[in-house]
């Protein structure tokens, strides 16, 4: 305690020095403001089984894009117009220093919660908000800067999120439409191979089969239609020849029927025809048989002047009768040659289109594929357009994943740096060393011998007596002196002290009514 009493003034006068740097220092730095915003990620509102957004990055992702998109120099720029940041600095024109500076003013936080993942089923951390924050020399412009800012992040959020669906939606009607071109390219190519060898198709193999069935049928028909002709046609020659062109007028049998002649038989067969019209359908054998006889007998009148060369006056009548019914029978056998003739170029072209079949089925098969698998496409992508469009209905009417301003940025009364209190209890710790080190340092190069104990420790017996100090009256005056200069340094300390917390912290009439409001 003597030695801390003697040595007094080499601890107060550091500590107070070392003490007040410390303050002035701390006071003297400029105060930093922060305001901050935070934003909440919301889900998707709709179940995502029931519109699945195309958006399908993470938030993580998401946010740092955004955060390239929204501190670009242009809109830095546009900020530090609209609120005078940086003048100093900015009264060149070039402009990086500032924008150096504002992008370490401002700060981007992720706020993540555990969480588990519904794919994996394990447990993960997630991005659920993050905060937007900016430091300046005023709370004022610190809010309204980060206000900015928030809503630069929200809007550029909607715009990326309706940009994405929009693009994926273009794209996929472009797709669609590309892929629509290339079905209607391939339809016509079906519609080409169908008209040109429609005939020829693999569906058509059965009824080819058939036709040409039904043909050899006919032809078959034909034939022996034209064997019993030609036969009848002999028989009747054989008649002929034995008959005589001039003798009876009734026929062979000896019924003594009269024997009409070819224009009466045709009347007969006109009649005939007539009422079987009535009577039946065109399908019907006996009408058929009566149209086929009526049309011989046509065609023997027509020729007649070529074939009564042989015998053109005879008037028997069954001469008659027989040589019309070879002329008729010629005429049935031309006309059945001739429709085989039909039937046989029928034939082959149904054998052409069956031999060419397979040719046709190959290319038929190719085509048909590449249609299926072109439709096949164009509605997969449809539906998937559908989805897109339901996805950008979804953004536009901000049902989907969405940012939240849940703290909007808010006046902040007291600074964020520098952090004064730190600062004291820091010029507090160095003050207080230095006077105990100015002391330890002063005392360890003291050579004086003070008290009776020292001098015992020394001499190696106690003194025989202790005289005290007597103060005269010039050491009276030097200690008032001394108490007057410490008494006017406090106050000179506390008077800076004050003017430091009245110019650097707060008007002492606020802090004054902030402690009188509190109590």
């Amino acid at each position: 305690m003597a030695t801390i009493k003697r040595r007094r003034w080499y601890f107060v006068l550091p500590f107070a020095f070392v003490l007040l740097g410390i303050t002035l220092l701390a006071y003297s730095l400029p105060a930093v403001y922060r305001s901050t915003g935070k934003i909440l990620i919301e889900q998707q509102g709709l179940p995502a089984d029931l519109v699945r957004s195309t958006v399908t990055s993470y938030a993580d992702e998401r946010i740092a894009g955004i955060q390239q998109r929204v501190m670009t120099a242009a809109n830095l720029v546009a900020i530090m117009d609209r609120h005078g940041l940086y003048p100093d600095i900015r009264r060149g024109s070039d402009n990086s220093s500032a924008l150096q500076l504002m992008r370490r003013a401002v700060t981007l936080e992720m706020i993540s919660a555990d969480m588990v993942d519904p794919r994996t089923g394990r447990p993960t951390q997630a991005t659920i908000a993050f905060s937007i924050s900016f430091d300046a020399d005023s709370p004022q412009i610190a809010q309204a800067v980060a206000a900015d800012l928030v809503e630069l992040y929200l809007a550029e959020n909607l715009k990326e999120r309706q940009e994405v669906t929009q693009e994926a939606s273009r794209f996929l009607d472009d797709e669609a439409a590309r892929i629509s071109k290339d079905v209607a390219a391939i339809e016509a190519r079906l519609a080409a191979l169908k008209t040109e060898s429609g005939s020829s198709l693999p569906e058509m193999m059965s009824v080819n089969l058939q036709a040409l069935q039904r043909l050899h049928d006919r032809l078959r028909d034909l034939d022996q239609s034209i064997n019993a002709l030609t036969e009848s046609s002999i028989l009747l020659e054989g008649e002929l020849a034995r008959t005589s062109p001039y003798s009876s007028v009734s026929l062979p049998g000896g019924r003594g029927e009269r024997v009409l002649d070819p224009r009466e038989q045709l009347k007969v067969l006109e009649a005939q025809s007539l009422e079987l019209s009535a009577r039946y359908s065109v399908e019907h054998p006996d009408r058929i048989k009566v149209e086929r006889e009526l049309s011989a007998l046509r065609s023997a009148l027509r020729n007649e002047s070529r074939t009564t060369s042989t015998a053109p006056d005879a008037d028997n009548p069954a001469y008659i009768q027989l040589r019309a019914r070879i002329i008729a029978n010629d005429a049935q056998l031309s006309a059945l040659r001739q429709s085989r003739g039909e039937l046989e170029e029928q034939v082959q072209a149904y054998e052409e289109r069956i031999s060419e079949a397979p040719a046709v089925e190959q290319a038929y098969l190719a085509l048909t594929r590449d249609y299926e698998s072109a439709l096949s496409r164009y509605q997969e992508v449809r539906s998937k357009l559908m989805d897109a469009k339901l996805a950008e209905s979804l953004e536009t009417e901000s049902k989907g994943e969405r940012f939240t301003l849940i703290e909007p940025p808010a006046l902040s009364p007291v600074p964020v740096k520098p952090n004064r209190s730190a600062l004291l209890f820091l010029g507090l710790v160095l003050a207080t060393g230095s006077g105990v080190g100015s002391v330890i340092l002063r005392q360890s190069f003291d050579k004086g011998i003070y008290g009776a104990q020292a001098l015992a420790r020394i001499a190696g017996s106690p003194p025989l007596g202790v005289i005290p100090i007597i103060e005269t009256v010039s050491d009276r005056s030097r200690r008032n002196r001394r108490r007057l200069i410490g008494g006017l340094g406090a106050a000179v300390v506390l008077v800076i002290v004050v003017l430091i917390v009245h110019f650097l912290v707060a008007p002492l009439d606020v802090l004054l009514g902030i402690t009188a409001s509190g109590g």
